[in-house]
């Protein structure tokens, strides 16, 4: 009981030492009053309203190329491009080969002229492979795009006639 008292007094001591906490728009207030005043000794003059210089950027742009191939499977279920799997004399998988494929929290997802292909696979760390149900479903020679979320990330050239 000595014990608990003895604690609930260093307690009580320690949280008159360290005063009263900020709320959240008082502890934003003064970080930026301390940033204004660092980058008025640094010589740096900002607006209020600018960010930071290390704000990380998160425009969405396409970032590379990337070229697809069709591995013809012949019978079987693929992407119709619309949400669904369809049995298919033509099934085709498409294999989207980049040098890099970022790590995201989304999964990619495979558009090419209004049809969306969501379920895909990894045979090697550079390719993308999407099932599709039908090879007539791309066009030959067209392009398309890989997407991480809303954000594009490659344009993709598909394969011209003969899957070449």
């Amino acid at each position: 009981m000595v014990r608990v008292q003895a604690w609930i007094a260093f307690l009580a001591v320690m949280g008159c030492a360290t005063g009263v906490a900020e709320s959240p728009s008082e502890q934003a207030e003064s970080t930026s009053e301390r940033r204004r005043a660092a980058n008025e000794t640094s010589g740096e003059a900002t607006a209020p309203d600018m960010p930071s210089k290390h704000t990380l950027q998160t425009t969405p742009e396409l970032s590379q190329s990337a070229v697809a191939s069709y591995v013809e499977i012949g019978e079987g279920s693929g992407e119709d491009g619309r949400g669904g799997l369809v049995e298919s004399q033509r099934t085709v998988a498409v294999d989207i080969r980049a040098p890099i494929w970022p790590g995201r929290a989304m999964d990619p997802v495979f558009e090419v002229e209004g049809l969306v292909f969501t379920r895909y696979e990894h045979p090697s760390p550079d390719v993308l492979r999407f099932i599709i149900s039908d090879v007539g479903l791309l066009p030959a020679g067209g392009t398309g795009v890989v997407r991480y979320g809303p954000r594009p990330y490659a344009s993709v050239q598909l394969p011209g006639p003969g899957g070449q």
